[in-house]
């Protein structure tokens, strides 16, 4: 994983960020979405965290001058375990820093695995995410055979 911090950034503002912008891709660029993509000035933008070991970074320059911007970027080893497969017959599912709180754009996916007529209970004891229209934080459930 990469994690991203700017620590200046000072771009020209314009529609859409369609002029001059900073563009973070979370994976090479034909094979992922928009991770982030930030124009204007700002002093505080989140520290952000690719998914995988990959990320790629475009600045486009407009026909104005503006100051720029600083990124600086950290790889990290061992991040907090988020994910993986699990077939013991019971066991507990927690967001990374709980109840500390989570990084922004994390994407965790346990794959729970049990025998054939075997069930699944949730119990969800503790839930607190962000709300928000357009469900940037959720928990989904989902049933599939393999």
């Amino acid at each position: 994983m990469i994690e991203f911090k700017f620590e200046d950034f000072k771009l020209h503002n314009s529609p859409s960020c369609s002029a001059e912008y900073v563009q973070i891709f979370n994976g090479a660029i034909d094979q992922s979405e928009i991770f982030e993509k930030t124009c204007g000035s700002h002093s505080n933008i989140p520290t952000l965290r690719s998914l995988g070991p990959v990320a790629t970074v475009i600045f486009q320059a407009g026909q104005t001058t503006s100051s720029g911007f600083k990124l600086t970027y950290t790889t990290i080893d061992n991040p907090e375990s988020c994910g993986g497969d699990l077939t013991d017959n019971s066991g507990t599912i927690m967001s990374p820093g709980f109840p500390n709180g989570y990084d922004h754009n994390m994407e965790c996916l346990w794959k729970i695995m049990v025998k054939e007529n075997e069930n699944i209970i949730w119990r969800f004891e503790e839930i607190s995410i962000e709300v928000s229209t357009h469900c940037f934080d959720y928990i989904a459930v989902g049933y599939g055979l393999g």
